[in-house]
């Protein structure tokens, strides 16, 4: 069943020194950062959509072509299903040659996400590699914590979260949480442990 909407519609501007141009984007979305993320020095839109009754959510990221002044796509990739709303969307550092779409989710079921979506420029496509449609987001966590610059060093950390280790009749809420802040690499799809605090 349907568990969001993709309501909004995006309109964006061409200008020079003569005329303003509108420019329309037939897609529809329920949130979209913009930044560089195909490092060729000028910035890009990433489009996201939520699970509906038409469509599966996907992120689209559109850029610019100069020689026909249009957006154009150029790369689509799926998200997490579970996903029911968008807590925060951004476009971060997570590597010294790499901004990526940092989505913060929450689901229906009261649990959050992570997902960070990343243009391969070695294969000119976008990918989601965090969620994949076979196994669960590793960041699926229960507590309402978001990846950020954990460090200072510029770069944004993920987070993931797992319940400690406790008695077989201890009561399951009151087991504490390990939250881990991870340096996300695009090239190996991997996390790398930065930091990390018991949350209770």
């Amino acid at each position: 069943g349907a568990v969001g909407s993709s309501i909004n519609q995006l309109t964006a501007y061409s200008f020079d020194s003569t005329a303003t141009r509108e420019i329309q984007i037939n897609q529809t979305y329920a949130s979209f950062a913009s930044g560089d993320f195909t490092g060729d020095g000028s910035d890009e839109l990433i489009l996201l959509t939520l699970p509906s009754a038409e469509a599966k959510p996907m992120a689209t990221l559109l850029d610019w072509n100069y020689d026909s002044s249009a957006l154009f796509s150029r790369g689509v990739t799926a998200l997490d299903p579970n996903i029911s709303k968008y807590l925060d969307v951004s476009s971060q550092k997570i590597s010294d040659d790499c901004t990526a779409l940092i989505a913060e989710g929450a689901t229906a079921v009261g649990t959050y996400a992570t997902q960070v979506i990343v243009f391969d420029k070695d294969n000119e496509t976008l990918k989601n590699d965090l969620y994949s449609q076979t196994t669960q987001n590793v960041t699926l966590r229960d507590t309402p914590v978001v990846a950020q610059d954990i460090n200072g060093d510029g770069i944004y950390e993920i987070v993931t979260s797992s319940k400690m280790k406790s008695e077989e009749n201890e009561d399951a809420a009151t087991v504490a949480s390990e939250t881990v802040w991870n340096r996300y690499s695009a090239k190996t799809a991997s996390l790398e442990r930065v930091t990390a605090a018991v949350i209770d």
